[in-house]
């Protein structure tokens, strides 16, 4: 992905790349997963890539910081759910996605969102 950047012309913002997964249970041990970008218009679609629409929803978001394992991070997430009596949703089989720095740091720190309702 990163090395074919530069053929998508509508790229929103060159900085993030998005983790999208699909069908992903906590504890599970398959799910789709996709890496992408945002981009402004979705006419002009690079050979073998394909556009993912991700829905405006309402997500619970938080910060997976160096040192912390996913397992850490993804189990905060989840108790702060359940804590302040949300449920998780999965809309159009969207079940996670993740921000990541486009510049890759092997151990780096990153944005995690669930879709979530009250």
């Amino acid at each position: 992905m990163i090395e074919r950047i530069g053929d998508i012309n509508t790229l929103v913002n060159s900085e993030v790349l998005l983790d999208i997964s699909f069908h992903a249970q906590q504890g599970g041990e398959t799910y789709v997963h996709d890496s992408a970008v945002e981009v402004k218009l979705t006419e002009q679609i690079p050979d073998g890539m394909e556009i993912i629409s991700v829905p405006r929803f309402t997500y619970a978001e938080c910060k997976h910081h160096k040192g912390q394992t996913l397992k850490e991070s993804y189990n905060n997430m989840y108790r702060w759910i359940h804590q302040n009596q949300y449920k998780e949703t999965n809309p159009d089989g969207l079940t996670r996605f993740e921000k990541y720095p486009m510049i890759q740091d092997p151990y780096p720190e990153f944005d995690m969102m669930i879709p979530v309702i009250k």
